[in-house]
């Protein structure tokens, strides 16, 4: 039984899990050149792309988009296409994949190369990316349920603690005015590309949104890029947290935790947020995965494996290349730049989609 709750797990799991990666740096650099502004855009955008992009998707019950494309587009735009969106979903979850192991490597386990720990993410991920898609949106029910709960304990926390600077958040509000930018405004509005994820996963769902669903969606979206803009403001200051590129580390460390076997937050905070990145990067190469071998005319075993070698190098690959974190998150700005007007071009070929099955029906 196809169920719409798991369109919300895949949007609300992206939302939460760019707490902790570039969105956050890339907003504060801005911090009072326009990122309030930018943030506002991208709820705008990003709500306008996920309400399009879902209610072409709606058009197609039970069928992904190789599928629906396979009938009504030539196969060498499917080629063309697919090859290159697909290769978007596989590189989010390399960032992913990268960012955290230079996390590990610095915070929890100094002593481990990060290619090592890189090896292990990377492994974890590849033997869940086979699976299928029903499975993989049951599993990722269970450690939703299990972790959102402990993200927002960790965020109302941040926020009742004494010691936040409401005035640097304070002055932080009196450059809204300010232009945005096309990078922030990119930046921002990735937490509502989770939607996306039905290119695959629309086989397995059911789109039954309403008004009230979407307020939902956007309310939450909105109040995730608050929280994840104002809380390291408040803790770090104003005029230091664009010094740190994962800001939210210190911030979770500077959150103390009274009556509880650990005293510092940081140590809960990551693991959970581990757990969400190996999620969010399943999910990416699930996607991708399953791009790929929508291009070949019969599945054959030997395919999957090809894949999925392919994946393996490519990690090698890219982590050689984006050796440092510096790196990797001028990188990481110029992908979600690029990734933003791919987005505009996946929905403005749904919509197309939707009309031609219209028309088909209507001459039918």
């Amino acid at each position: 039984m196809k169920e719409n709750r798991f369109l919300f797990y895949t949007i609300l799991i992206n939302m939460v899990s760019n707490i902790i990666v570039f969105v956050p740096h890339i907003l504060f650099n801005g911090l009072f050149d326009g990122a309030l502004m930018s943030i506002l855009i991208s709820v705008v955008i990003g709500m306008t792309l996920l309400v399009l992009g879902t209610q072409s998707l709606a058009q197609f019950p039970g069928e992904s988009l190789p599928e629906v494309m396979e009938r009504y587009l030539p196969r060498w735009f499917r080629v063309i296409f697919l090859s290159y969106i697909s290769s978007f979903w596989y590189v989010a979850g390399v960032i992913v994949l990268l960012a955290f192991s230079t996390i590990m490597t610095r915070y929890l386990s100094p002593e481990t190369g990060q290619f090592t720990i890189l090896f292990f993410l990377s492994l974890t991920v590849l033997l869940v990316v086979p699976l299928k898609s029903s499975r993989l949106l049951n599993g990722l029910e269970i450690l939703f349920v299990i972790n959102i709960p402990l993200i927002a304990i960790i965020l109302l926390k941040s926020v009742l603690e004494k010691n936040t600077d409401w005035e640097d958040v304070y002055d932080v509000c009196t450059h809204l005015v300010h232009l945005p930018t096309l990078t922030m405004i990119a930046a921002a509005s990735y937490i509502f590309t989770g939607y996306t994820n039905l290119v695959i996963f629309n086989k397995e769902t059911a789109i039954k949104l309403k008004k009230r669903h979407y307020l939902i969606l956007g309310g939450l979206g909105f109040a995730t890029l608050m929280t994840s803009f104002f809380i390291p403001i408040g803790r770090l200051g104003e005029f230091s947290v664009n010094r740190y590129t994962f800001p939210w580390i210190p911030t979770s460390d500077s959150i103390s935790m009274q009556y509880f076997v650990i005293e510092r937050m940081m140590i809960p905070f990551l693991l959970v947020y581990l757990m969400v990145a190996l999620v969010q990067a399943v999910m990416h190469w699930h996607i991708g995965y399953h791009l790929i071998l929508s291009l070949f005319r019969q599945q054959r075993k030997w395919q999957n494996y090809a894949v999925l070698a392919a994946f393996t190098l490519g990690v090698g690959v890219l982590q050689k290349i984006l050796d440092n974190e510096y790196i990797l998150f001028e990188f990481a700005t110029y992908w979600l730049i690029a990734r933003l007007f791919s987005e505009i071009g996946l929905v403005a070929l749904l919509i197309y989609l939707a009309k031609r099955r219209r028309r088909h029906e209507q001459q039918i």
